[in-house]
C-alpha cells in the first residue's frame, strides 16, 4: 500500500547529503558535463540533474513548477554548454525546440 505525501516539498530535497562525495560547488573547467531534465506536466515537479564525465553528480535541482527553456539553457551554459537530454514528447516538445534554437545562435 502506498502513502500520500502531505507536504510535496519534501520530495528530492537534501539529495546532496545522500550522494557519496557531495556535489561540486561550481563547475570544473577540466570536466565535461551532461544534463538530464524531467519536465513537469501539471502538478508534477521538474527535476534537473547534472553529471560530470566520471558519473558524479554536480547538481540536482527540483523546480516546483514548469521550468523555462531559458533556465535549462542557462544551466547548460554554466556547465560548459553541456549536452541536455530530455523527453521531447508532450510538454518537452516545445522546450526541446526552443533549446535547439538557442543552441544554434
Amino acid at each position: 500500500m502506498g502513502y500520500s505525501l502531505t507536504i510535496m516539498s519534501v520530495v528530492f530535497r537534501n539529495v546532496d547529503r545522500l550522494i557519496m562525495g557531495g556535489m561540486e560547488p561550481k563547475p570544473d573547467d577540466r570536466k565535461r558535463y551532461v544534463i538530464g531534465a524531467d519536465l513537469a506536466k501539471h502538478q508534477d515537479f521538474t527535476v534537473v540533474i547534472v553529471m560530470d564525465d566520471s558519473g558524479m553528480f554536480a547538481l540536482v535541482d527540483r523546480f516546483g513548477s514548469r521550468v523555462s527553456s531559458k533556465s535549462v539553457h542557462d544551466i547548460s551554459k554554466r556547465y560548459g554548454n553541456a549536452r541536455v537530454l530530455l523527453d521531447s514528447t508532450g510538454v518537452g516538445d516545445p522546450v526541446y525546440d526552443s533549446l535547439r534554437a538557442m543552441a544554434a545562435r
